[in-house]
């Protein structure tokens, strides 16, 4: 074959694959241009007598954060209940499977100077009238954004109340040394036994439960100590490695992420389709007095298995119950690059 057949027959497949690319790429950047407007008209239509809009902007999140380019639009709830904020799309890209989506978006409103559930320390999983919620919308390689809300109005007076009150049976109360006892109380210690399937082995948990008491912000850090120990510098401590924690006063306004989204993705004409949920984790605690949160500070596994490989004793148990409990208060700083904290960071309570 010669240099000039060579030539045209690659000019025909370049143009091809040109031809087959250019419609996905100008489909897949027409979303972060002016199709935005029409996505504000759309969503304001749907969610306009339940929610007063606030804001909104691009996100655009790097590779090594998980990618995906996000619209994200501040809102304000009118009235308490919960809602479920759904958009449909279609996939940009012509080879893509699955096809189309959508995404649900659970919203829970309780009333003015409601109590907040904090979700495993990692993110609200309600607000209260008068506070702002984040709603991811997810826009890039999608296209066709449809939305939808659907609501329950509820007295919200008990919403998040019960979940952010509720304290366990204590197995046990620790020595404590509490450099915090001026904001927060310690409460107790649950220990928790999950056997294993190998029958003599077991993993034992130790969560320490606290009480937020006055306003402020700190990061809080929680170990044990022999009496043996000493207690450690903090100033050589990273506050980082902590969990920061916000105490506000009852009524005072915050921003939080919609903490849940469910997903189900459509595959050959929706005869197939794959269901997922994922959440917005952000980790930063914030609490009104009265709110009760643990702590996990202690795991390991006991049992005939792991006393024989790593020589741990017998009496594992009453060596780890005599420690005593430590509550190191650390500088307050957040950790912008973990997460999706850098969605919340500029809008933490400044005043308590």
């Amino acid at each position: 074959m010669n240099s000039v057949l060579k030539t045209k027959i690659l000019a025909i497949f370049l143009f091809g694959l040109v031809s087959i690319l250019q419609p996905q790429i100008i489909s897949g950047i027409s979303l972060t241009g002016t199709n935005l407007t029409q996505l504000r008209k759309s969503l304001n239509e749907v969610i306009k007598e339940d929610f007063e809009w606030v804001k909104d902007y691009e996100n655009k999140r790097s590779i090594a954060r998980g990618g995906g380019t996000y619209w994200l639009v501040h809102l304000k709830p009118k009235r308490s209940g919960h809602y479920a904020l759904k958009y449909s799309f279609r996939f940009t890209h012509k080879f893509s499977y699955p096809e189309e989506g959508e995404n649900e978006l659970l919203i829970r409103v309780g009333e003015k100077n409601c109590h907040r559930y904090n979700v495993d320390n990692l993110g609200l999983g309600n607000v209260c009238l008068g506070d702002t919620i984040i709603v991811p919308i997810q826009i890039n390689d999608r296209t066709g954004h449809q939305f939808s809300l659907k609501s329950t109005y509820q007295d919200g007076e008990n919403i998040g109340k019960t979940e952010s009150l509720w304290t366990p049976q204590f197995t046990e109360t620790e020595q404590v040394i509490n450099q915090l006892d001026k904001n927060l109380k310690y409460l107790g210690t649950v220990r928790n036994v999950m056997p294993h399937r190998n029958y003599g082995a077991q993993t034992i948990t130790y969560t320490a439960y606290f009480e937020a008491k006055e306003v402020g912000r700190f990061n809080l850090s929680v170990t044990t100590i022999t009496d043996q120990e000493k207690i450690a510098d903090t100033s050589k401590m990273n506050p980082l490695d902590a969990l920061p924690i916000i105490i506000i006063n009852s009524g005072t306004p915050v921003t939080a992420i919609v903490h849940r989204q469910n997903t189900i993705n459509y595959g050959d004409n929706k005869r197939f389709s794959g269901h997922s949920g994922n959440q917005f984790l952000t980790k930063v605690l914030i609490l009104q007095p009265g709110d009760v949160f643990s702590i996990n500070y202690s795991s390991f596994v006991e049992g005939e298995v792991s006393e024989k490989e790593f020589g741990l004793p017998k009496n594992r148990f009453e060596t780890v119950s005599n420690r005593k409990l430590i509550m190191y208060k650390l500088p307050f700083a957040v950790d912008k690059e973990w997460s999706y904290n850098d969605w919340i960071i500029n809008y933490l309570p400044k005043e308590f």
